[in-house]
């Protein structure tokens, strides 16, 4: 297996972990109410979940995207990104080529669980270095960096089409 790719299986350990993180980041920069979130405990650490329909649905379909993408080893990095009036006020990016890279090396996930729980930790501690976006019209937006080829396959793919 070439360095850098994710092994079978851990597709799933990587998404399971994205979406800890999205919800976390989502919940840290306080653009919707408390209410829409559950607390929860992930990786020894405090994470929370929004239940919200509409917010769950967008980062589940955006989580969707990203094991395609992950699946045919092209995607690159995932960025959460916080706006106010169409300007990035900031956002958290996860290198998932890093995470591949111990994936390879680690075989029973131990160093990857740690390495989850720091970035968790690191997340909850940004937030008292970032300024509260003011904006009422603040929202999040999630991005994926991927390869051409990967590209192309998933704006072929009628699993991914959306029906207007």
């Amino acid at each position: 297996m070439n360095s850098g790719h994710l092994k079978w299986g851990s597709v799933d350990v990587l998404l399971e972990f994205l979406e800890v993180a999205i919800h976390t980041a989502v919940y840290l920069r306080q653009l919707y109410p408390e209410s829409i979130f559950v607390a929860r405990k992930k990786y020894g650490v405090a994470v929370f979940q929004a239940v919200h329909p509409e917010v769950a649905k967008y980062i589940q379909e955006c989580l969707k995207a990203a094991g395609f993408h992950a699946s045919k080893k092209q995607l690159k990095r995932l960025l959460v990104c916080f706006e106010a009036d169409d300007i990035v006020a900031d956002r958290f990016v996860v290198d998932v080529l890093a995470i591949a890279e111990s994936c390879h090396s680690d075989v029973f996930l131990v160093e990857l669980e740690s390495c989850f729980r720091t970035f968790l930790l690191k997340l909850h501690s940004a937030q008292l270095y970032l300024e509260k976006i003011a904006s009422p019209n603040a929202t999040f937006s999630i991005r994926l960096e991927t390869g051409n080829l990967s590209s192309l396959e998933f704006n072929a793919s009628p699993s991914f089409e959306v029906s207007i």
